[in-house]
């Protein structure tokens, strides 16, 4: 039997992995879109390119736990779909769904949400050939560095679209239990904005003050 409690713990678990992706998404599109000259030359120190490696590693890494059917990742979708699909519902969500847009019949809210999951899992396979590409990379280049390793690279705006599809699949699925969902995209406290724009001011400074 799923448990209210059990389900909380799903989205709480998921919601820190896929905000993760979205505030390490964010930052590399920053990083490789200067919007002046001032910031080509800060961007182009190591730091940057590290910054850039490390956090595709976590996006690699965090979609693997979502997206990946591995019995190792405990919090995937596609664990989350089995168990909503398959095991009968404690009281609490049963009433949640009751209660949530489907005029107080648990068939018809049960049958709205099995149909919503058979969606998403066509989704999810209609990207396959870039999740394939992201589990080699994590599995193959991360998790058992080998130098002789060659794995096809994965494209930022590949990642982006996995990352939105993990925004919408947790939305869309919270909503219908809780009626709320997550801005995910929100991530403005976590960008690199406010840093690139001190490291600017000074680089200005300084190159004002070598002019004189």
């Amino acid at each position: 039997m799923l448990t209210r409690v059990e389900l909380d713990e799903w989205f709480s678990d998921l919601d820190k992995i896929i905000f993760d992706t979205n505030i390490s998404i964010n930052n590399i599109q920053r990083i490789t879109q200067p919007v002046s000259e001032i910031e080509k030359k800060i961007l182009s120190f190591g730091f940057f390119d590290q910054f850039y490696y490390q956090s595709s590693f976590v996006i690699i890494v965090q979609l693997c736990k979502v997206f990946q059917k591995n019995i190792n990742q405990k919090r995937n979708f596609h664990n989350l779909f089995d168990r909503l699909c398959k095991d009968t519902y404690d009281q609490d969500i049963e009433f949640l769904l009751m209660t949530n847009g489907s005029g107080g019949q648990l068939s018809v809210a049960k049958d709205d949400l099995l149909n919503t999951i058979n969606s998403f899992r066509l989704e999810i396979k209609s990207h396959e050939e870039v999740l394939i590409k992201v589990i080699n990379r994590r599995n193959k280049l991360y998790a058992h560095s080998d130098p002789k390793c060659k794995v096809p690279n994965v494209e930022d705006d590949e990642l982006e679209v996995l990352v939105k599809l993990s925004n919408k699949i947790y939305n869309e699925l919270h909503y219908k239990f809780f009626l709320n969902t997550k801005g995910f995209e929100y991530t403005f406290s976590w960008r690199i904005d406010e840093i690139l724009a001190v490291l600017s001011k000074f680089k200005q400074e300084d190159i004002a003050k070598h002019k004189h």
